[in-house]
């Protein structure tokens, strides 16, 4: 019997959006041609978000989480976890990190 080993690279030790990119594209072992295909996007596209070189749009990080079947939140920069995030939810968080009350924020 033959056992391959493929290399593979840890997973990324940032949170960075661009890094957990490439660890699953890899991880699912697609090209970034293939991926961008599947996306409909141009492969350079998919390198400059995996060089942390340009944020994923929201959009197209909801796109690759379904492609790479992965929690889109892990493809998500701040903008895009406050659009993902319930707007009464941030609301309240952000009223509750300045010490307002309901009535203040009114």
């Amino acid at each position: 019997m033959l056992h391959l080993t493929i290399s593979f690279e840890e997973k990324p030790k940032t949170k960075l959006a661009g890094d957990n990119l490439r660890y699953y594209r890899l991880r699912k072992r697609l090209t970034t041609r293939q991926l961008a295909k599947q996306i409909d996007v141009v492969p350079a596209t998919i390198l400059m978000y995996e060089q942390n070189k340009h944020p994923i749009p929201y959009d197209v990080a909801n796109a690759l989480s379904k492609a790479l079947e992965v929690d889109a939140g892990i493809l998500y920069d701040d903008f895009a976890d406050f659009l993902a995030t319930p707007y009464s939810d941030a609301l309240k968080s952000i009223r509750l990190d300045l010490g307002m009350s309901q009535m203040e924020s009114s």
